[in-house]
């Protein structure tokens, strides 16, 4: 089932080592016979002490990385995003990190699913996520997720 504008949260412990990508995020695209519209929060492995945020409108990427201040994979913690009609708000333990409204940039519109992985990274984009180590074993905790969704009067 898609879901729309609300808060997405779950209680994440990213993997540690190169190559390897932890994801929350909600994702749209030709799969699903819509465009590529996108909202994410990863962990590299390489440093899980910066949270990548990033958003696809119609296959276009932009994104940020958040100094977290902490190590993510020493522990789980609560992890968020927002999406409205008008700005896309990412927390870490309920406070804000990056927020970023329609007068910044274009937003996702298209409803998503909602996917939690861990995945190996390819060669062709080692400059981003590390090169994978093919003996390396890691591990991702999430504990829980949810959505809330927005109340009509606030989309």
């Amino acid at each position: 089932m898609r879901s729309g504008f609300g808060r997405y949260e779950a209680m994440i412990q990213p993997a540690r080592g190169s190559g390897v990508v932890t994801g929350f995020f909600l994702y749209t695209g030709a799969y699903y016979g819509t465009r590529h519209d996108e909202i994410d929060v990863e962990f590299l492995g390489r440093d899980t002490t910066r949270l990548h945020a990033a958003w696809f409108v119609d296959g276009q990427l932009q994104n940020r990385f958040v100094d977290l201040g902490f190590d993510a994979a020493d522990r789980p913690r609560r992890y968020a995003f927002e999406w409205s009609a008008t700005a896309l708000r990412w927390f870490v333990e309920d406070k804000l990190v990056l927020e970023i409204t329609e007068q910044d940039a274009r937003l996702p519109k298209v409803p998503g699913y909602l996917f939690l992985n861990l995945w190996a990274a390819d060669k062709s984009i080692a400059s981003w996520s590390g090169e994978t180590v093919s003996d390396h074993a890691a591990k991702a905790v999430f504990d829980w997720v949810r959505f809330i969704p927005l109340p009509q009067s606030a989309s």
